[in-house]
């Protein structure tokens, strides 16, 4: 019997294939659980329809996460941390503390989960990270440390 599956059955398929099985297995098991609907006519076309706009809807997406990748090529976030007198940091930047300057510096809003920070920064100077978006789409972000006190005297705020 043909049936199209409605999720991931393991053994049998993934979700929205079209596979043969025995009749028995999919009345009794397949059918009741809601694992897979009959392959009829009209749910095959009904399924090509809908992978059809699922495709649009994934290469729209793919076009928009490749946009906001250029856009942010040419950016840079400044992020002002305080340094000891050593030269040490007081505690270190993270994605969450990357992801809220961008969207206070350039009002661009971006998933932590994207940018791939294989750890904290902690050192003064420009760093470029790496961001993964969905759909594969991948860019980079520059990100300018600085410490608090030279930023200050650069803008005129100090001795």
């Amino acid at each position: 019997m043909k049936i199209i599956l409605l999720q991931d059955v393991p053994h049998v398929g993934k979700k929205n294939e079209i596979k043969e099985v025995s009749g028995g297995f999919a009345r009794n098991f397949l059918f009741p659980r809601k694992l897979a609907v009959p392959a009829t006519e009209q749910a095959q076309r009904s399924l090509a329809t809908k992978k059809e706009h699922d495709e649009k809807r994934k290469s729209a997406a793919q076009k928009q996460y490749q946009k906001l990748a250029e856009k942010l090529q040419g950016l840079q976030v400044l992020i002002r941390i305080k340094i000891g007198e050593r030269g040490k940091a007081f505690g270190s930047v993270n994605a969450a503390k990357i992801v809220e300057q961008l969207k206070t510096q350039h009002h661009i809003e971006l998933e932590k989960e994207w940018l791939r920070l294989d750890e904290p920064l902690k050192s003064t100077g420009v760093k470029e990270v790496p961001v993964r978006f969905p759909q594969g789409v991948e860019g980079t972000i520059t990100v300018d440390i600085q410490p608090i006190e030279e930023v200050l005297l650069r803008q005129g705020f100090g001795g």
